[in-house]
């Protein structure tokens, strides 16, 4: 996704424009003409509406497992959560080897 922002030159002003660009709405009219609208103010993922660690994780594998295979995904994901345990980050550099 681009954005084009009026106030380029300010990172702040440019985050503010693309977390507001990820805002939606959805409007639905049924049948017998009742109206029923929703909008997301805090988009799944960002400060304002966190995932829990479990989605992170599966959407973590969802996105690593086609380019690793499950098994290479799965490791890495569970090395990522605890990675002040490893001697070193040159550890993960293995699994992130296509």
């Amino acid at each position: 996704m681009t954005i084009d922002s009026p106030r380029r030159g300010s990172l702040t002003a440019y985050v503010a424009d693309f977390i507001a660009a990820l805002r939606q709405a959805i409007e639905v009219t049924t049948q017998d003409g009742c109206n029923l609208d929703h909008r997301t103010y805090a988009v799944r993922g960002t400060a304002d509406n966190p995932m829990s660690r479990d989605e992170e994780a599966a959407k973590a594998f969802d996105i690593l497992a086609p380019v690793l295979g499950e098994e290479r995904a799965r490791t890495l994901v569970d090395r990522v959560w605890s990675v002040e345990l490893l001697a070193s980050a040159r550890q993960l550099r293995p699994l992130l080897e296509a």
